[in-house]
């Protein structure tokens, strides 16, 4: 989550999602006109880079290819992202045109990744040693200023960006893989913010009067990974039995206070992969026990366990 809130600060997308998850244009000058396959964009003719060199078409063009591109390190989400595009046209200085390879009713989770500048990377394709990395350069509300590239991060606000100047001034992000350090540096006043908080401090933190806490839907989530190599759990009545009979719902109020969400596959309601029209299992033990009878399970020896 750290990385994402760097991300979001330094760079911008096409398009964006407002406090109720609405789908919002960022870079875009308004919401896309759909076509079948194709999507076409007008973008902002009044964003400037960090450094001060104009936004334009070119910049998506030059990102959709970038990323496209093999060599470029990228997230899997990313590359499961760049699968449903066909091409990336440029139109005009400020019109791009994207053609999907199957049709999307709404396809705006799609035009979520961060667009990058093409005069400040030097190559297509991007990986870790390349300068950027080092030096970002992005339309974002606020842009790099210095880092020790290792614990911490300065940002200065951008005082030119579209459509307002954020109200902080400056921004020092700090890298401390230890949440005892940080919690102690956030109730000490060491710290203003901290992006994760454990669940064991974050009652005291709602109910003291000099912190403000605010929930938000994280792409992290807790699973159990089965072994598919294993005869009895490639079975797929195995693993729906053991869904049924894990009352997930108990474990959620008792051990994560109800912070968090059940949820039907590895995709959480921030991913835009996530379908809320899929059923999450329920506790429901007689059903678990019905799957496992119905592939020859037995209690051969009385002892309440039964065997295959």
């Amino acid at each position: 989550m750290s990385n994402l809130r760097l991300v979001e600060l330094l760079f911008e997308s096409l398009l964006t999602t407002d406090e109720l998850d609405n789908y919002i244009p960022q870079l875009a000058d308004e919401m896309p006109s759909i076509n079948g396959r194709i999507v076409q964009f007008k973008l902002k003719n009044n964003v400037n880079w960090h450094d001060g060199k104009p936004f334009t078409s070119k910049d998506d063009k030059f990102t959709f290819d970038l990323l496209r591109n093999n060599k470029t390190i990228k997230s899997p989400y990313l590359s499961q992202v760049m699968d449903n595009f066909v091409s990336c046209t440029i139109i005009s200085d400020f019109e791009v045109k994207f053609v999907l390879k199957q049709k999307v009713p709404k396809p705006y989770s799609l035009f979520r990744f961060k667009i990058v500048p093409e005069h400040a990377i030097g190559s297509n394709y991007l990986q870790k040693t390349n300068k950027f990395v080092r030096n970002p350069i992005g339309t974002g509300p606020y842009k790099f200023y210095s880092s020790d590239y290792d614990t911490w991060i300065r940002m200065d606000v951008n005082e030119s960006h579209i459509p307002k100047r954020s109200n902080l001034d400056r921004i020092r992000m700090e890298y401390n893989p230890d949440p005892q350090i940080l919690y102690s540096a956030l109730i000490y006043k060491g710290i203003d913010a901290v992006i994760e908080v454990r669940l064991k401090d974050l009652t005291e933190l709602e109910t003291s009067s000099e912190f403000y806490t605010r929930q938000y839907n994280s792409l992290t989530f807790n699973y159990i990974g089965f072994n598919l190599q294993n005869k009895i759990l490639s079975n797929t009545k195995v693993r729906q039995a053991i869904c049924l009979g894990i009352d997930r719902a108990q474990i959620l109020a008792i051990h994560y206070f109800n912070k968090g969400e059940l949820i039907s596959g590895p995709f959480p309601p921030a991913s835009p992969y996530n379908n809320p029209e899929i059923n999450v299992y329920p506790y429901r033990p007689d059903m678990a026990k019905r799957n496992l009878h119905d592939i020859g399970c037995k209690d051969s020896n009385g002892d309440g366990i039964l065997e295959l």
